[in-house]
């Protein structure tokens, strides 16, 4: 991934995780997850351990980890250095153990962690046909113990004790498992992890629980119609094909259907375990920061426990895989190996032209057209793939080796030129579009996936058409045109050595399970497995493809023609209307479809000549040098028409502000990272008189954040293959547009964007308002890509956050109200054309160039200026009472209810972000071992904390299609309850003292600091959610690290603190959301009898050390005490309910601004928030008042050397004057203090 993409989507999952507080955990787990699942089908794939083969999407973690996967295995990726580049003296070494593993050791000297993968080569593939979905059983037993560790929930508390992560997916052909962890700590893991993969535990009990598991995921997955359509489309294959395998499985594969046909599946995963699960069926992928020498003893001494032994089913037995230069009618499975995100482009797999004789493809393939009933939480989506079962070892053996994908998939999704979207997009015909591939052993599909403009069987007829009529003149563009594909790949190559040279970041956990993949894949050919450690090569012939390439390329795009395509689409027809012999059913999703045959018009001349495909690709940066800043202070600066000395820097991560008046605030920072990057973050605020509850001028924000997007799209598009990126949306108040390039090509995109903006003859025309508002209306109509949970974590934000609506309400709003094209152009005028504006700007560019950007931008932007008093801030309403917001499950065919709790903090200072945090991470692994693993309540289980400034959440969430929504509601309640009372029993002890002292400076400050920012990602996605929340503290970190360090001395105060949130009292306030799901009889009988399953698993908690779940009678009692003077209202009813005159007393307005008495949340406007409140200080540290007054000092001081601005003397006395007239010990701490910025006094402190 190059630079500037990692910028593009840290910086949205910033604004998204700020704005929308969807998150239960730390920040970055989460941009784990989107970071790296941007697309639409990695989406569709994430977290899933099925069909992880998409070799277009490199970017494995996410599609794999979780948020509950996260928060269960108790580390945030914050844990890390993680994704960080491989240092320049890396050392490889391979070679095959005694007993016959193969191993690859990497020795990255620059790391801070250690990681390692086994690949075992046994998929679904491998799946005995009257068992689907046993390999990926086979996967989740392994974590649940060993005959040397028998405890189910023992690796989880093991591995979170040590900092690790683990996770595990299963493709076709193999099943991955891997595992991050502390340099320190990688031995005594790896260890661990092997005797559970030599002897996992296969009892009765413990596979039937783990089969309620399985069956919950499968549950999970069924409304991702993403998912079901591509699964639908490899059900598509002949009939002996194993493609069409359902490899998830099931409650009816892998237990209802075994035992009416007296299949014992416990002996059939033993069977399954002794035939693939042997030690030349394997591979180990080790890396750490040691010396070749002692991980190749960590590796051999791990390894050893595993026998000698032969596989009888699986990848070791093919016959062929030792080399894959061989392209005999043997199949191997191509679907794991991916290329990395630059490899060794300009070598070929196939020897010579005879060798590419023997590529044989089918017969031609009929194409169908295939429809599924849309339900009402779907956009028009429409698939189109082509199908092939021959040439999958070529494809992705080139595409590993010089990306041979690389130009259709440009040509397909660029947003500029005439790229297939853009003509799908300017004929009105698509919103979005996007390239995929999913290559297996037997069966192979090309396609693109289409979110279409409505599901009318014209349209799709149209863009059946066009698509393949497209593809149809790439391919005779790639047959004829040499010199326009050559120099599409040298000026490919150039790029891409490029952004190997500047990429930062390296995700680990997808390296070394890639990297076994391949190991495993091709163990001749070790130097596939080490591909994406090593700079691309440059082209063989001439800097020009050869022959052999142009040849397989050809091969390629010959599959690509009209005649074998196929569509899937989502249809709003009444399968009703039709006969019986016309519907057929998919089981796995408990779906009808119709199938015909597809017939495509061949384009017209005209059109074709319409079809004129660009040169591309000639934005490749020429200047790639570093400019020159010896920075020891800031610049001077403009501040209100007068010139600021700038101030001395005491670190070299701080920005500096470059330019400040009532209308406008930028902060720079120059080229600290060495890379020749820019990336600029701009913030527009409107004014909150627009803003503030007012649902209707939010939609036309954002349907405006639609129209500019698409401007900036096409703006940046010619440069968007040389790492160019943007992205706009609008959010709680705010437009934020972020911008990454090279810094050669940085000036010609700054030109266009600002030439973009709407005001004068640029005014956006009808067809752009009503292109953005049937794309606006299809995002908000979609719950295809959202868990149920994601859907309540959404509308409980509803409830809290100020000028925040939930999906549904927007949806609803739509309908309701008179959305046109004049109140938009008047909304231009009068209300987007004003607004305050911070911007961040950072990278490879001096303080006088960034000003002169910025400003030429807002100069653009911004036609009627307001200050900051004006403009909109976040706010938390202030809830009379605990709520419960009860609603429908939107998501078609979701048959799981949902539960999510938001525990609401008072107003946090340094020490309880430290504490909360760690809170967070102290809950994660309990919650899940209770509620998922050992109650069995749903595959969604988690807890953790969120910051909802100048609060913080503390979210518990489970989703289930077995359990009711009161015994949800009351096992969140109860599972929290026995861990606060566990950790104030572990708390006692002096281990348990010393343990918590490394977990609470592992976990709170290390989430805040900014000694974490060595990549200009990284900085960038730290400094910009302060930007964007103008939450203007830029020490906040350190200072953070320094209270803890000072005052933390009694870890009773941690399980305090999580007291005083769960259970009920006047300093919380509790919002939780019930998210009924759809009934369906079939459905309703499955969860009856899965009870079963449950029943069985409740068995084994007592050997789980694991208190059993609470009775009826108990839950009972529980919900009273928890929610005796609750408000329970519908959704709808929610904005009755919450605008009456609120008097609760939660949260005290902090705001210097005269706001309305009515005003019913409140704002958050401090520049710092920075301060230490003095009965926080007194309960954690257990001192009297004169050693906590001794204590402020110390910690006044530190900060004084942070806060540089005021004198030293100032901030004691003020502290020491405050002591003396504090009221109450119940009184909270005010530092009066100086901004930094503008020399003004304000208030840094919280008042409770």
């Amino acid at each position: 991934m190059s630079f500037s993409v990692q910028f593009l989507h840290i910086i949205y999952l910033i604004y998204l995780l700020f704005a929308n507080f969807n998150s239960c955990k730390s920040l970055k787990s989460e941009i784990s997850k989107k970071l790296q699942a941007h697309s639409i089908i990695d989406k569709a794939y994430a977290s899933e351990a099925f069909l992880a083969s998409f070799s277009n999407k490199k970017k494995r973690w996410s599609r794999n980890l979780t948020n509950e996967d996260l928060i269960k295995e108790g580390a945030s990726l914050e844990s890390f250095s993680s994704l960080g580049k491989l240092s320049p003296d890396t050392e490889i070494d391979y070679f095959t153990a005694e007993n016959g593993i193969s191993i690859l050791l990497i020795s990255d000297k620059g790391s801070r962690e250690a990681a390692f993968a086994y690949s075992i080569g046994c998929g679904f593939y491998q799946d005995p046909d009257n068992l689907p979905g046993l390999a990926h059983l086979m996967e989740h037993v392994t974590f649940l113990g060993s005959e040397q560790h028998p405890n189910a929930t023992e690796w989880d508390e093991f591995l979170s004790t040590n900092g690790g992560i683990a996770n595990a997916y299963t493709t076709s052909d193999l099943t991955v498992y891997y595992v991050l962890s502390p340099p320190r700590k990688l031995k005594l893991i790896l260890d661990y992890f092997t005797t559970m993969l030599k002897s996992p535990i296969m009892d009765e009990k413990t596979v039937t629980a783990e089969i309620n598991a399985v069956n919950q995921e499968h549950e999970k997955n069924i409304p991702n119609i993403i998912r079901l359509m591509l699964e639908l489309a490899l059900f598509q294959a002949p009939q002996n094909s194993p493609a069409r395998k359902f490899g998830t499985g099931n409650f009816d594969t892998l237990f209802k259907n075994p035992k009416e046909k007296n299949i014992n599946v416990t002996a059939a995963l033993k069977e399954l375990h002794n035939s693939c699960y042997t030690s030349d069926n394997i591979s180990l992928v080790v890396k750490g920061p040691y010396n070749l020498s002692i991980l190749k003893e960590i590796a051999e001494q791990a390894v050893n426990v595993i026998p000698s032994s032969k596989a009888t089913a699986g990848i070791a037995t093919v016959e062929g895989r030792t080399s894959s230069r061989s392209y005999s009618s043997t199949k191997i499975d191509n679907s794991v190996i991916k290329p990395s995100d630059f490899n060794n482009i300009g070598s070929s797999t196939v020897d010579s032209l005879g060798e590419l004789e023997k590529i044989i493809h089918e017969e031609p393939v009929v194409s169908k057209l295939i429809k599924i009933k849309r339900g009402n939480s779907s956009p028009p989506l429409i698939m189109i793939y082509w199908p092939d079962e021959s040439n999958s070892m070529t494809l992705m053996h080139e595409s590993a080796e010089w990306q041979i994908f690389s130009f259709i998939k440009y040509y397909i999704e660029n947003k500029g030129g005439n790229s297939l979207y853009t003509q799908l997009y300017n004929k009105g015909l698509a919103h979005k579009i996007e390239f995929f591939d999913h290559i297996t052993t037997k069966y192979s599909i090309i396609g693109i996936l289409i979110t279409a403009s409505d599901t009318n069987d014209e349209t799709t007829q149209k863009i059946a058409d066009l698509v393949t009529n497209y593809m149809d003149i790439l391919s005779n563009k790639v047959k004829n045109e040499d010199n326009w594909l050559n120099s599409f790949y040298q000026n490919y190559t150039k790029m891409a050595n490029i952004d190997f040279k500047y990429e930062e970041t390296r995700n680990t956990a997808e390296l070394v399970s890639q990297s076994a993949e391949n190991l495993l894949m091709f163990p001749k050919e070790p130097e596939i497995a080490i591909s994406a450690y090593h700079t691309p090569n440059k082209f063989l012939s001439k800097n020009n493809l050869s022959e052999i390439q142009k040849k397989v390329l050809i091969s390629l795009v010959d599959t690509l023609t009209p005649n074998r395509a196929s569509i899937i689409k989502l249809s709003d027809e009444d399968f009703s209307l039709k006969s019986s012999e016309e519907i057929k059913s998919f089981d796995p999703y408990d779906i009808n479809y119709t199938l015909q045959d597809l017939h495509i018009s061949p384009s017209s001349i005209n059109e074709l000549e319409s079809m004129n495909i660009d040169e591309i690709l000639s934005c490749v940066p020429k200047n790639l040098s570093i400019i020159n800043l010896n920075e020891t202070s800031c610049p001077s600066y403009q501040e209100n028409g007068r010139t600021v000395n700038g101030t001395k820097i005491l670190s070299v991560y701080e920005p500096c502000c470059i330019y400040k008046d009532e209308k406008l605030t930028i902060f720079w920072k120059g080229p600290i990272h060495k890379v020749p990057a820019i990336h600029l973050t701009f913030v527009q605020r409107l004014a909150s008189s627009f803003i503030n509850n007012n649902i209707s001028g939010i939609i036309y924000a954002k349907i405006h954040a639609i129209v500019m997007d698409k401007r900036y799209q096409e703006v940046i598009a010619p440069f968007s293959a040389c790492g160019a990126t943007t992205i706009t949306d609008f959010n709680r108040g705010r437009f934020i547009t972020a911008i990454d390039a090279y810094s050669s090509n940085f000036e010609n995109i700054i030109d266009g964007i600002k030439n973009s903006y709407p005001f004068g003859n640029k005014k956006p025309t009808e067809i752009e308002f009503n292109k953005a508002l049937s794309n606006f209306k299809s995002q908000i109509s979609s719950f295809s890509d959202v868990l149920a949970y994601e859907v309540g974590i959404d509308i409980a934000s509803s409830i809290y956050l100020s000028n925040y609506y939930s999906k549904i309400e927007l949806r609803d709003a739509v309908l309701k109200l008179n959305i046109n094209y004049l109140d938009y152009l008047h909304h231009i005028d009068e209300n987007f054309s004003e607004g305050y504006v911070d911007a961040l700007i950072v990278g490879n560019i001096d303080s006088i160039n960034s000003h002169e950007y910025v400003k030429s931008i807002y100069d653009h932007a911004i036609q009627k200026p307001i200050s900051y008093e004006e403009c909109v801030h976040d706010g938390v309403l202030d809830l009379p009472a605990d709520i419960i917001v009860t609603a429908k499950n939107p998501i078609s065919s979701d048959y799981n209810n949902a539960i999510v709790a938001n525990f609401l903090t008072p107003p946090v200072d340094l020490l309880d972000t430290s504490i909360y945090s760690t809170i967070g991470e102290l809950i994660s692994v309990p919650f899940y071992d209770t509620v998922r693993t050992s109650w069995q309540d749903g595959y969604v289980a988690f807890a953790g904390v969120s910051i909802a400034t100048p609060s913080m959440v503390l979210v518990g969430a489970v989703q289930s299609a077995d359990r009711s929504l009161n015994t949800l509601e009351c096992h969140i309640f109860d599972a929290l309850k026995k861990i606060f009372h566990s950790l104030k029993k572990q708390f006692d002890s002096e281990q348990s003292l010393i343990d918590f002292h490394k977990r609470v400076k592992w976990f709170g400050p290390a989430s805040q600091s900014v000694q974490k920012l060595e990549t200009l990602s990284s900085y960038v996605a730290y400094f910009s959610k302060m930007i964007i929340s103008h939450e203007i503290c830029f020490y906040k970190g350190d200072l953070i690290e320094t209270a803890t360090d000072i005052f933390l001395k009694k870890p009773i105060f941690t399980s305090e603190k999580l007291g005083s949130l769960i259970e009920p009292s006047k300093n919380r306030r509790l919002v939780i959301v019930q998210l009924e799901g759809q009934s369906d009889d079939a459905i309703s009988s499955t969860s009856i009898l899965s009870n079963s399953l449950i029943s069985d698993t409740n068995q084994r908690i007592s050997s789980n050390q694991i208190a059993p779940p609470p009775t009826d009678e108990q839950c009972h009692d529980i919900l009273n005490e928890q929610l005796s003077s609750v408000i329970k209202i519908k959704l709808e009813e929610k904005s009755q309910i919450l605008n009456l005159n609120l008097n609760g007393k939660l949260r005290a307005t902090r705001s210097q601004l005269n706001y309305s008495k009515n005003q019913n949340y409140s704002i958050y406007n401090d520049k710092f928030q920075c301060s230490v409140r003095i009965n926080n200080a007194k309960d954690a540290s257990g001192t009297s008042d004169k050693e906590i007054k001794s204590l402020m000092n110390i910690f006044m001081s530190k900060r004084f050397s942070s806060l540089h601005n005021i004198k030293e003397n100032e901030y004691i006395n003020s502290v020491q004057n405050i002591l003396r007239e504090k009221k109450s010990n119940n009184e909270n701490l005010y530092i009066r203090c100086k901004d930094n910025y503008s020399n003004k006094h304000t208030y840094c402190g919280c008042k409770g």
